[in-house]
């Protein structure tokens, strides 16, 4: 059961006028296409560059452009991140362990923080990952963020916790709301590209599905949530 804090207003804000407006266009073209998986696939569909500040419009990259625009180190990494991908899937079917993680939403005056994967149909998305053993949770989060771009993150408050039963190994997720004052700076490395505070109203089109659902649960005020991811 979800409980929600009062609303203060009865029509969605901007900010969830955007994010489901970002949902229903990713449902109708999912819907609609028959085509194959792209590759890769954040390129096909144009990756989006952003100016030095982190907070300025979306300059998108043609998929006939990729060469031009990524380096030899850059196409090594995606090419890798890939190929870890796959080998963790299959490490996870053969072990079938039980999974548990953190995601983070670190917001900074009316800007999110998200960060963008080297592979995957939605590169964009929160930053988080796994617990390590003997870890507090919040201290997990803390960690994600900084490892995946560079920020210091305060604040633990939770949004929620959700589930997610992917094949045969059932994956726990505990969402944080955090705030920070850096600007990003991703270490480079295999798993991510880039990491930028986007506005709330300015999402890129590509980002994670459960990502923009969590964003939306934050922007309408809710907490204390627990539901699949």
């Amino acid at each position: 059961m979800r409980a929600t804090t009062p609303r203060a207003i009865a029509e969605p804000t901007p900010y969830l006028q955007a994010i489901r407006a970002i949902l229903r266009a990713q449902w109708r073209h999912r819907s609609a296409s028959t085509a194959k998986p792209r590759y890769p696939s954040s390129v096909a569909a144009g990756t989006p560059r952003h100016p030095p500040s982190g907070e300025g419009r979306w300059i998108r990259i043609g998929a006939g452009n990729w060469g031009a625009h990524m380096s030899l180190i850059d196409r090594g990494f995606a090419i890798a991140y890939r190929l870890a991908r796959i080998a963790r899937a299959g490490y996870w079917e053969l072990r079938q362990p039980v999974l548990f993680g953190v995601r983070a939403i670190v917001v900074r005056g009316g800007h999110i923080l998200l960060v963008r994967h080297r592979a995957g149909p939605h590169p964009w998305a929160l930053p988080g990952g796994g617990v390590d053993r003997h870890e507090r949770v919040i201290e997990a989060a803390r960690r994600e963020v900084y490892e995946e771009a560079g920020v210091i993150a305060r604040g633990e408050r939770v949004l929620g916790v959700y589930e997610v039963f992917h094949g045969r190994y059932p994956n726990y997720i505990v969402v944080y709301v955090m705030e920070a004052r850096d600007t990003p700076r991703p270490p480079r490395s295999i798993e991510i590209a880039d990491a930028q505070f986007v506005a709330l109203d300015q999402l890129p089109p590509e980002i994670e599905p459960a990502s923009a659902r969590r964003i939306a649960e934050y922007c309408s005020g809710e907490r204390g949530i627990t539901a699949l991811w």
